[in-house]
């Protein structure tokens, strides 16, 4: 029995955000070379571009990804940058799915889809809001003494 600290369990910290050096986040070290990576990198460096690579999205989303990835290239703002995270588990050899983040005055996070054709790696889905880009969010450097910026009584 906890007498008195049962609140204690019930606290709920921050959700876990990408973290400032963006570990996670960058090339592929060694891994270059490769196709999947090629695509990825390609397709994000036409975002950036304010571009949409048609010819990069698979057929059956081709239409739908493009009007989608329009309107929110739209509310982006002018964007500088782009990284690409490591393959997420559960890809495989004909699936791909990694982390990105497009750079601005802001930074937009998402995942990038990609699934292998016969004509090579596509992308299937770009979730995410890109439009984060234009927002400008404080930068907070983490502070070893202070380390979560948050009242442990507030649960929601």
């Amino acid at each position: 029995m906890l007498r008195g600290k049962e609140f204690l369990l019930q606290v709920r910290t921050p959700e876990p955000g990408p973290s400032e050096s963006y570990e996670d986040l960058g090339p592929l070290a060694g891994n270059s070379q490769k196709s999947d990576v090629r695509a990825a990198e390609s397709f994000l460096q036409s975002l950036v571009e304010k571009k949409i690579a048609k010819a990069q999205i698979l057929a059956s989303w081709r239409e739908y990804l493009s009007n989608v990835l329009s309107s929110s290239l739209k509310a982006a703002g002018k964007l500088t940058g782009w990284r690409l995270g490591a393959w997420m588990p559960g890809s495989d050899e004909t699936t791909k799915i990694a982390p990105f983040l497009l750079l601005g005055k802001g930074e937009a996070h998402g995942i990038i889809y990609l699934v292998k054709t016969s004509f090579g790696w596509r992308v299937s889905d770009v979730q995410g809001d890109l439009s984060q880009a234009e927002k400008q969010a404080p930068q907070q450097k983490f502070d070893p003494v202070h380390p979560l910026p948050f009242d442990p009584l507030q649960t929601f």
